[in-house]
C-alpha cells in the first residue's frame, strides 16, 4: 500500500476556508457587553419637518421679529423722549445761567460804578496831597522871592 505523500504542513481545506471569511460573534462577549452598557442607545433626531410645520415655524419666527421689533420702537422712543426732556432741560438751564449772568454783570457794574466813585475819591484826595506838599517846599521859595524882594524894595 502506497501511501500518498503529503508535505508536513497540512493544507487547508476548502470548507476552512470558507468558516473564516464569514464574520463569527462571541455572543458571551456581546451579552456582557449588554448587560455592562445596556443593549440599546437612544439617538435623539429632530422629526422630519412637514410643510405645516415648516409654515407655523415662519410664522412664530415672524411673529417673534414683530415684537422684537415693536420692543425696539418702544425703546427708541422712550430714548428719544429722554433726549427731548434733557434738550428742554438744557435750555431751561441755558436761559437760567444767562440771566445769572446778567445778574452777575449788573452786580461787577455796580460794584465798578462804586470802586469808581472810591477810586475817584482816593485820586482827588492824593492830588490834593500832592498840591499841599509842593506848597510846602514852596514856602521855602516863596519865603526867599518875598525876602528878596524886600531887600530889593529897601534899596
Amino acid at each position: 500500500m502506497k501511501q500518498s505523500s503529503k508535505g508536513i504542513l497540512k493544507k487547508n481545506s476548502q470548507h476552512d476556508i470558507d468558516m473564516k471569511k464569514e464574520l463569527h460573534w462571541d455572543e458571551h462577549t456581546l451579552q456582557q457587553q449588554d448587560l455592562e452598557r445596556g443593549n440599546k442607545t437612544k439617538i435623539d433626531e429632530p422629526k422630519t419637518p412637514y410643510e405645516d410645520d415648516i409654515i407655523q415655524q415662519n410664522q412664530q419666527e415672524d411673529k417673534i421679529e414683530m415684537e422684537d421689533e415693536i420692543e425696539q420702537d418702544l425703546i427708541q422712543a422712550q430714548l428719544n423722549k429722554q433726549k427731548l426732556q434733557q434738550q428742554q432741560k438744557k435750555k431751561l438751564d441755558i436761559e437760567e445761567l444767562n440771566q445769572r449772568l446778567k445778574e452777575d454783570l449788573e452786580r461787577e457794574r455796580k460794584n465798578m460804578d462804586e470802586d469808581s466813585s472810591e477810586e475817584e475819591e482816593k485820586r482827588k484826595k492824593h492830588e490834593e496831597f500832592v498840591k499841599k506838599r509842593k506848597q510846602h517846599y514852596n514856602e521855602k521859595n516863596v519865603i526867599k522871592d518875598a525876602m528878596h524882594k524886600k531887600q530889593f524894595e529897601d534899596q
